[in-house]
């Protein structure tokens, strides 16, 4: 089975299998194992998450749209983390990794102006490296919706507030427009 969700690993599977051969690392499963735990949660949440993110629903012709909102609704994202295997305390840790990876962006600076153009008109024009970075911030994104959804729950404490931080961190929101835009729009220390 494929997901597009498998090309933010691409990168990092490839450099860690080009210095394997070199000899320089020697390869183990555990960073694979992350990587395709990533991938799963990725799966798992983004009905429920990605519209919402990205601001709009792409869908079969043949697709009833009621159909997927009523599930959206209805999913529960603690069974969502169950299937993929995955540790709801891990949301904010794995949001920030991806926040890490994304810092290196040729756009950094252009972030706060590229998040009000919205996906369609903007950000989906992007290529190479910079597009990745967006991705890798939807996916922090997705994480952290579902982190507030399991605080809202009582299954996981409230992120920390950092009101007033001068870097981006999973644990606190950036400025946005609205729900969905934070993590595209955060600056890095």
């Amino acid at each position: 089975m494929y997901s597009s969700w498998q090309l933010l690993t691409l990168r990092q599977a490839l450099s860690r299998y080009e210095f394997a051969r070199l000899g320089f690392v020697q390869p183990n499963g555990r960073p694979l194992a992350d990587q395709q735990r990533l991938v799963r949660v990725l799966c798992a949440l983004s009905t429920r998450y990605l519209p919402g993110v990205l601001g709009q629903v792409s869908m079969p012709p043949d697709a009833d749209e009621l159909d997927l909102r009523r599930y959206r609704a209805s999913t529960n994202t603690l069974d969502l983390l169950t299937q993929a295997s995955f540790a709801p305390v891990r949301l904010a840790e794995t949001a920030d990794g991806l926040l890490a990876q994304a810092h290196d962006d040729p756009l950094r600076d252009w972030l706060p102006l590229i998040r009000y153009a919205g996906y369609r008109q903007g950000w989906s024009k992007l290529r190479g490296r910079s597009l990745e970075n967006m991705w890798r911030r939807v996916a922090a994104e997705i994480l952290l919706q579902a982190h507030e959804d399991l605080t809202a729950d009582g299954h996981l404490a409230p992120l920390p507030d950092l009101t007033g931080a001068a870097c981006w961190s999973a644990a606190r929101p950036v400025d946005a427009p609205s729900r969905g835009r934070r993590i595209l729009g955060a600056r890095p220390c």
